[in-house]
């Protein structure tokens, strides 16, 4: 058996290039999605509002500054299902078009990500397209700041 030398058996996993924007949920799917979420290979879950999420659901304990072992906990409890070891970053942002810049703007440097849109709406409804769009003016600006 032959494990190479110690700085490729040592050197950290490179992190996934996936990028979860998800509406804030009730607070006990929030706990029920954790572990899913981090088993998946997710680098950054972006918390968002929506017209939906009532703004109780901020109130979870689970983002209480207090609480951050138990999110740690839950996040932690997905990777040992699958044996990764790259912790995914939460980034909490009340904006949809704030989590949109923010996630746009953690890819510069970066190739263009996959997008994916999950909705359950028609894909011509209007929340749909002002998001699609609003990806692609995000995209637009980015490619512009990079040859300055």
């Amino acid at each position: 058996l032959e494990l190479g030398s110690a700085a490729q058996v040592l050197a950290p996993a490179a992190r996934p290039r996936v990028d979860l924007i998800l509406a804030m949920p009730r607070p006990p799917q929030f706990a029920r999605l954790l572990p899913i979420i981090s088993s998946l290979g997710v680098d950054t879950l972006w918390l968002t509002g929506a017209a939906r999420v009532e703004n109780g659901f901020w109130s979870s304990h689970l983002l209480r500054s207090d609480r951050a072992a138990d999110l740690r906990a839950e996040l932690v409890a997905g990777l040992a299902q699958t044996g990764a070891t790259s912790l995914p970053r939460l980034r909490v942002e009340r904006s949809l078009r704030r989590a949109i810049d923010g996630a746009a703007s953690a890819a510069v440097g970066h190739p263009p990500p996959l997008r994916l849109l999950a909705h359950p709406r028609r894909s011509n409804a209007a929340p749909v397209s002002m998001l699609l769009d609003a990806l692609a003016q995000a995209d637009a600006s980015q490619a512009g700041g990079r040859g300055r």
